[in-house]
């Protein structure tokens, strides 16, 4: 275990996918691997609050028709959806394109936790697009419920499960991809293919999730609508007083 986590520290701090040049250029590489995610996930951090308030705000007009759990079932749905494409690509740049396999080869580790240090590293990645895709709305669900503690400790434990087998089905895929194109040694190219297959399999995954939740789909479109309405007429009964006053 100490092995591990030693590992799994120089991978977080130094990256997985660092070549000679780009090592020259970061330095000590302590700004780099998954802490880059941490400052791109506090950049964005405005918009995913911004979503889950707006996903507040839903609830309220889903709950009249008894469709508040459409929040829950979307959330989770985009959240397999972005970790199974991106864990797809994740797994082939961690695993067969990065520049760091060699080295790690030769250093006294047993491939076990060389495999289990990287894997951790492509989960930890995964939770930047759960963060993006599941989490506003299931924090949106929780604010418009009103939930006590209890939610919350479920939720941080959904959204930490809810990246795992993706990323499992995303390697699982990657290793059937390799085992045709194993004799692809050019990185430039298995890159092409990774994000051709990665878009092919998107849409054909966005395809069935619209044909399996079409009464989900439709919850959130009339609550959308139905929530725009009442904000205009909000906003004409406070201009309203302002007309008649002039």
């Amino acid at each position: 275990m100490n092995n591990y986590f030693t590992l799994l520290k120089i991978l977080m701090i130094c990256g997985s996918n660092q070549n000679n040049n780009s090592r020259r250029k970061v330095g000590n590489g302590k700004f780099g691997g998954v802490f880059s995610y941490l400052i791109i996930l506090a950049a964005f951090a405005p918009m995913i609050s911004g979503i889950a308030v707006s996903a507040a705000g839903m609830y309220a007009v889903l709950a009249e028709d008894g469709q508040q759990g459409a929040l829950i079932s979307m959330g989770i749905s985009y959240g397999l959806i972005a970790t199974l494409v991106s864990g797809f690509t994740t797994v082939i740049v961690y695993f067969y394109t990065s520049s760091d396999l060699q080295n790690l080869l030769a250093l006294p580790l047993t491939p076990s936790v060389i495999v289990a240090a990287k894997f951790t590293l492509c989960l930890l990645q995964e939770y930047l697009y759960i963060a993006f895709s599941a989490a506003p709305l299931i924090i949106g669900f929780g604010l418009g419920a009103g939930a006590g503690v209890p939610y919350w400790i479920i939720m941080v434990l959904v959204l930490l499960l809810l990246p795992v087998t993706p990323l499992v089905y995303g390697g699982i895929l990657a290793m059937l991809i390799m085992k045709f194109f194993k004799k692809i040694r050019n990185k430039n190219t298995l890159t092409v293919i990774c994000f051709s297959v990665s878009i092919v399999l998107s849409l054909v995954i966005i395809f069935m999730q619209q044909s399996s939740n079409t009464q989900n789909l439709a919850a959130m479109q009339t609550a959308a609508s139905k929530l725009g309405d009442r904000r205009a007429t909000c906003e004409s009964g406070t201009k309203a007083p302002l007309s008649v006053g002039i």
